[in-house]
């Protein structure tokens, strides 16, 4: 196959595929590419329009409808995904398997800035994630019945519960989870302020109403309330050890992708 032109540098660099994707869906081909994408590169420019398709039409989205979005042919989409089951598979393998949705944890572990400073930049990090399409994505996977959270809920207690309950005790001098086992009490703590940073983001990239300041500001505040009551609830539950009852270990493994199935 002959090479053609290069697009002008004006063009932009999402063009509508044929057929009338929507805007922000990066054609695949299109008129005039630039160059043809290679198998790897291809396989994922399907799956990185294949999420954003998703998250803004549910999972009903037929895999005919798909490839026209994204300017292919629906041979050449099942020959890279056997089945649509198997396209939805790759799209969460992409977005939550290995800890790829959350910040670094180093972040929380840095003891050279104070806590409220440490846990405000993780949870900010873990914003600007949010935004490109993963909390819809999420959202959309539950409500149709996908079970994403098989993934989302283990990688969350690895790479962002348990580094912050950490350093949550480190703050407060008390034992270290490999020698005192994260507690039910201490999972609820830390997901209080999980749920505080998403309800944000829901508020901000679901409902486009709020908050009603900027969003790092929104976040940094909803810590600086947080975090107090937080560390005082925790020194509570360790002077009274023996009534708490460890986490799951469950939740700690390596969650199992092959999981990531149709529920209903």
């Amino acid at each position: 196959m002959s090479t053609r032109e290069e697009a002008p540098e004006t063009r932009p660099p999402f063009p509508p595929a044929r057929g009338g994707s929507r805007p922000g869906t990066r054609a695949l081909t299109d008129r005039k590419p630039r160059k043809r994408a290679r198998r790897g590169e291809r396989r994922e420019l399907i799956i990185e329009g294949a999420q954003k398709i998703f998250s803004e039409q549910g999972f009903s989205a037929s895999t005919r409808d798909i490839a026209a979005s994204l300017g292919v042919t629906q041979a050449l989409l099942y020959k890279y995904f056997p089945s649509k089951e198997a396209l939805i598979q790759a799209v969460f393998e992409n977005r939550y398997a290995h800890g790829r949705f959350m910040p670094d944890p180093e972040i929380l572990a840095d003891t050279s800035r104070p806590l409220v400073e440490r846990v405000t930049a993780f949870y900010g990090a873990l914003f600007d994630f949010l935004r490109d399409g993963s909390l819809r994505l999420f959202i959309r996977a539950a409500l149709d019945g996908y079970a994403a959270h098989d993934i989302y809920a283990n990688e969350l207690v690895r790479g962002s519960i348990l580094p912050l309950v950490e350093a949550m005790r480190a703050e407060l001098s008390l034992p270290p989870t490999s020698e005192r086992a994260m507690s039910n009490a201490e999972y609820e703590i830390a997901m209080a302020e999980h749920g505080g940073t998403v309800f944000i983001a829901i508020r901000n990239l679901v409902y486009e109403r709020g908050p009603h300041i900027e969003v790092k500001d929104a976040i940094a505040q909803h810590v600086r309330i947080w975090l107090p009551g937080a560390l005082a609830e925790m020194k509570r539950i360790h002077a009274d050890w023996s009534e708490q009852k460890p986490v799951s270990e469950a939740l700690l493994q390596a969650p199992g992708l092959e999981s990531v199935q149709r529920e209903r």
